[in-house]
């Protein structure tokens, strides 16, 4: 989907102004007043009932993976919870001690999930094996290799068109139910332990947790310091 004037795509203009390179808070803004239904598509809170590709919680931005999966493979909806119950578990347990304002918090952030895991998140660490352990074993055609994107904006340029892309009239939802409820719908995170990013909030050096855990990439937004 291109710009009516042959400008950038929304879905990049977003990106450009909000997590690139030259992003500034001001450019971030005028976005999001400009062209509200884009960004309601490619954004929800955390505490949303339903998710867009990405998910601003504890001061930054989430892929959502599990969200992924149902519109690449829908019939692989447990795998698509496990994703989702790991985030709300790493959350859960991080947010209150390690909410984001700048990259130092943000590693913290994700030094503390990474530390989950493998304690009090372990299960869920477990079953959120799935998706590698699903695209390892199936043809390298795997629709569901997308969701395996290494970094936040290798994910952002594969997953947000799927959500808000091609046919969507200004980057809206997609006709259908596709976006989903969190995890598919049943695996949403109880408690408020979510915010509002913080603009300002610089990204970790790779913008992306190690893939082998099986958590999301994740990033910072619309500030001035990245």
């Amino acid at each position: 989907m291109s710009s009516d004037d042959g400008g950038l795509d929304p879905i990049e203009q977003y990106y450009e102004d909000c997590f690139g390179s030259g992003m500034t808070k001001a450019a971030c803004d005028g976005f999001a007043a400009a062209n509200p239904t884009c960004k309601a598509c490619i954004e929800s809170a955390e505490t949303a009932t339903a998710y867009g590709p990405l998910v601003l919680a504890n001061g930054f931005v989430e892929a959502n993976v599990a969200g992924c999966i149902e519109l690449e493979s829908p019939s692989n909806f447990a795998c698509a919870q496990a994703q989702q119950a790991l985030s709300d578990c790493e959350l859960a347990a991080c947010a209150a001690n390690c909410v984001v304002v700048d990259q130092a918090s943000l590693l913290a952030y994700e030094n503390c999930a990474t530390e989950a895991d493998q304690a009090g998140c372990l299960a869920y660490d477990t079953a959120a094996m799935c998706l590698s352990q699903e695209v390892e074993a199936g043809a390298s055609g795997d629709p569901e290799s997308i969701c395996l994107a290494t970094t936040f904006q290798a994910f952002y340029a594969a997953i947000v068109p799927l959500f808000c892309g091609a046919g969507v009239a200004d980057g809206g939802p997609p006709a259908t139910d596709a976006v989903g409820a969190p995890g598919g719908g049943d695996a949403s995170i109880d408690d408020d332990a979510g915010s509002e990013p913080e603009a300002g909030a610089p990204e970790s050096a790779d913008g992306a947790r190690p893939p082998q855990d099986a958590s999301a990439p994740v990033a910072a937004e619309g500030g001035d310091a990245k």
